[in-house]
């Protein structure tokens, strides 16, 4: 029964990402970060509770635009440089093909997390062909709002196995509970003020985050998940 808390960042701005990190170190459950951008935030967190991956955006180079973008190893290089003890990659959209996993290992990454399987119920950690791990995740809040759930409950089974949880700072910072809303505040992204304004009082993201980081659950980090697997110590059930 381990349960791991993933967060993507999403070029977020400081405020912002600060109300997520604010609320995850007053928990002081271990989770895995991982980073489109370089910011001091990160710089200061207790390396024990956060495990700092990368997440990069390969998005611009198939639209066509590869101005100030290069190619997916400049697009990687960029932000392994940033965070070079990086030792997971999930990117953005969770664009993934094996031509991406082989630069993945080439440029010294442990795993990639870019599969995700809704609700599963038998998630695993699994070997690739080059010596990396694929470890999918099983929830997130975009696609629990986009799916018309509920925020009541994140429908995983916490008592058995393994689930891994992905969420945004400005869906925690928004309490998103709807698509409408976060397409309502996205043109304020930048602007923590206005966000503000467009925060859910009911049931979201953040509470029900909240709601799992007060049980007393398993928490891990993927990283620890990689050294369990290598030593060959897994211990979901």
């Amino acid at each position: 029964m381990r349960t791991v808390i993933t967060i993507d960042i999403d070029w977020v701005p400081d405020k912002v990402l600060e109300y997520t990190l604010e609320l995850l170190s007053k928990a002081g459950v271990p989770c895995t970060i991982f980073a489109t951008h370089a910011t001091g935030l990160l710089n200061g967190l207790d390396r024990n509770q956060f495990e700092i991956g990368i997440h990069p955006n390969f998005n611009p180079l198939l639209n066509g635009s590869k101005k100030n973008n290069g190619n997916p190893e400049d697009v990687v290089r960029r932000l392994k440089e940033a965070f070079p003890q990086a030792r997971g990659i999930r990117s953005h959209s969770s664009l993934v093909s094996n031509v991406l996993v082989e630069l993945f290992s080439e440029m010294g990454f442990d795993y990639e997390s870019n599969v995700c399987l809704p609700y599963s119920r038998r998630l695993e950690t699994l070997p690739l062909w080059n010596d990396m791990l694929r470890i999918p995740f099983n929830w997130e809040d975009y696609l629990h709002f986009s799916y018309g759930k509920d925020f009541s409950e994140a429908g995983l089974d916490f008592n058995n196995g393994l689930n891994i949880m992905t969420f945004h700072p400005i869906h925690i910072f928004l309490n998103t509970e709807t698509l409408e809303r976060y397409l309502g505040a996205k043109r304020f992204y930048q602007d923590p003020e206005h966000l503000a304004g467009y925060r859910n009082p009911g049931k979201g993201a953040e509470t029900l985050l909240q709601k799992i980081l007060d049980r007393k659950l398993e928490f891990t980090k993927m990283e620890d998940l990689v050294d369990e697997y290598r030593k060959g110590k897994i211990t979901y059930e």
